[in-house]
């Protein structure tokens, strides 16, 4: 991460790095099957969203080695005919990336919580630090979370097997956007169970298309995703980027972690070790 990242550097400023943004993020996933929970309204989901401040989160939490807009396109090279940009995306859909709490109170109030509400989140106890900030920012608005760290094999299982009983903090593997994962009713990566048919009709689409139209299939993601954005299915915190460093010595390597998309290792056959450079270094 950044501050190892950062540590490193400084006590060996001879290193090698390079950044990158993981295709893997974490979000906040919201129930949507359960008329009885407030979250089948888009403005308490819309509310959600806005009384957090992401741009103090991006500076403070992660020092600034963050993205705020990354769900659900990460923006990395390959995607980039996927993605478009936050200032690109109509006034709406960037005010809920903003710091509105008075918007959010009146959002609520509209909705018919002019009181705030309780629900309940489930998470590992490793995001209890940065889940705190949103039970802090959420309180302001008058909604009480309630934080629930379990156990590594407890908190996936529980996911996995839709046990969560409102709202749950895990990851999401962007890696494939044209699986369209987090919106297919039924898939286990569909954590606020979404069930829309412009999502359907569009996963529909991309079967058509994929992998021998690229462009056509890039189009669709790209359209779909905008309305997704503007549904706030999840509450997307800022993505920090993620660092990779090695000896100068390590020849044929760029940071890489794979090379190609289920070869994990084979950038292992294009590295060498230069053993003269590493003994002029010391070692």
């Amino acid at each position: 991460n950044w501050e190892d990242w950062e540590d490193i550097m400084e006590t060996n400023p001879m290193l090698e790095w390079t950044s990158y943004l993981s295709t893997v993020t974490y979000v906040i996933y919201m129930r949507l099957d359960k008329p009885e929970l407030p979250f089948g309204d888009v403005r308490v989901r819309q509310a959600l969203n806005m009384a957090i401040d992401r741009q103090a989160i991006k500076d403070e939490y992660y020092g600034g080695n963050a993205v705020i807009f990354h769900y659900p396109i990460v923006p990395v090279v390959d995607f980039m005919d996927m993605y478009t940009p936050l200032e690109e995306l109509p006034e709406s859909v960037r005010e809920r990336y903003e710091y509105h709490p008075d918007k959010a109170k009146q959002l609520l109030a509209e909705a018919g919580y002019p009181n705030g509400f309780k629900t309940s989140l489930i998470c590992t106890s490793s995001a209890v630090d940065l889940l705190s900030i949103v039970k802090a920012y959420w309180e302001a608005i008058g909604v009480e979370l309630e934080l629930e760290p379990k156990e590594v094999p407890v908190w996936s299982s529980t996911i996995l097997g839709k046990r969560h009983k409102e709202m749950a903090y895990t990851y999401t593997g962007c890696s494939a956007p044209y699986k369209m994962n987090d919106f297919k009713p039924g898939n286990p990566q569909n954590n606020s169970m979404v069930d829309d048919q412009r999502c359907i009709d569009a996963y529909a689409e991309v079967c058509k298309y994929y992998p021998l139209e690229l462009a056509k299939t890039n189009q669709i993601i790209k359209e779909v995703s905008q309305y997704i954005t503007e549904q706030a299915w999840v509450v997307d915190l800022p993505h920090s980027y993620s660092y990779v460093v090695w000896w100068p010595w390590v020849k044929g390597f760029q940071g890489e972690s794979s090379v190609g998309y289920y070869a994990n290792y084979n950038y292992m056959t294009f590295t060498w070790i230069d053993e003269e450079l590493k003994k002029e270094m010391g070692y």
